[in-house]
């Protein structure tokens, strides 16, 4: 039988990542807003970060609900229960949002319309406070996932 590794994971990383992804769903909007109607090469370009944007952050979910929160679980059932089930609860109004997104950025890849355009820009606006109270909680309890403190810090000039 394989020797278990007791040491915590270092989660660090997860304040870049969530940084990254509160700057980047941030800036859309006023990308968005900014293509004339009817311009169909920029709004192509654009649409492509958008779904970029989003297939990353279902990715990392993906990540997230396969293989954090089942071992987070099993290190302590009773102590991280009401975390996950949080995270889990916060992923599903998280994704809602990501497929309104993806269904509107489909419509302005299409049309290249002033009224798909800002739907779009007005459905990521939409979804900006509920992804951002994910990702700070998810900053928060990602220390349990490491077995860290659960104040984490930044690094020191990293972030």
């Amino acid at each position: 039988m394989g020797k278990q590794h007791t040491r915590p994971a270092d989660s660090r990383d997860m304040y870049a990542v969530h940084a990254m992804f509160r700057r980047e769903f941030g800036a859309p909007p006023a990308l968005i807003r900014r293509v004339t109607a009817h311009d169909r090469a920029r709004a192509q370009i654009v649409a492509d970060h958008v779904t970029l944007l989003v297939d990353l952050l279902h990715v990392h979910h993906r990540s997230e609900d396969d293989h954090c929160w089942p071992k987070l679980a099993s290190r302590g059932p009773q102590d991280v229960a009401p975390i996950v089930e949080l995270m889990r609860s916060q992923h599903q109004v998280v994704d809602a949002a990501l497929q309104a997104t993806e269904r509107r950025t489909a419509r302005w890849r299409a049309s290249a319309t002033a009224e798909d355009r800002d739907a779009l820009a007005d459905t990521i606006d939409g979804s900006l406070p509920p992804l951002g109270e994910h990702l700070e909680a998810r900053s928060r309890g990602c220390s349990h996932c490491s077995g860290q403190s659960t104040e984490m810090r930044p690094i020191q000039g990293f972030l």
